[in-house]
């Protein structure tokens, strides 16, 4: 079985960096290297072409968060996914899972709005939980003007996925 494209590009640009172990890194070294590693992975060419990305805005528990809205067609009455990133609560990003998402919707025919929650140590539990909440609230009520219907999911990765889950 031949190794996915888009997890072949992250590990080679990975094991050519040159960097530390992330669990020997800074949070701020982290996310750097996770960046460069999501710079690396576009410049190869590996991103999933879909319909369209929009950066917006949406309400978090404390103030306004980033978000990414993905249309894989110009349908306007697709499925809504609200998709919350990986990366241990410390590192991921809404760049560093961009192509992810992209697949997503793509892959599910879904409209997918990715949402940049808190981030520790800055922001400390329940924090990324509350604005995961805030935001799914926001999203659900929101769907149609966003290019979806009343059928919504909430997925993530790891430690998007524990936020999901709950």
């Amino acid at each position: 079985m031949a190794l996915d494209l888009h997890l072949a590009g992250f590990l080679e640009a990975f094991a050519g960096s040159g960097a530390k172990p992330l669990s020997q890194s800074t949070p701020e070294e982290a996310r750097a290297l996770m960046h460069q590693l999501a710079h690396a992975v576009r410049a190869s060419g590996a991103v999933v072409e879909i319909h369209s990305v929009e950066d917006l805005t949406v309400p978090g528990a404390t103030g306004s968060l980033r978000a990414r809205l993905y249309r894989p067609t110009q349908d306007r009455h697709l499925p809504t996914i609200i998709y919350l990133h990986g990366g241990g609560f410390v590192i991921g990003d809404l760049d560093t899972h961009d192509n992810i998402c992209r697949e997503l919707a793509r892959g599910a025919n879904a409209v997918v709005v990715s949402v940049d929650y808190c981030l520790a140590p800055e922001h400390r539990y329940p924090a990324a939980a509350d604005d995961a909440l805030a935001a799914t609230k926001w999203v659900i009520a929101n769907a149609g003007e966003l290019g979806g219907n009343d059928v919504v999911a909430v997925a993530g990765d790891s430690a998007g996925g524990n936020l999901a889950a709950s």
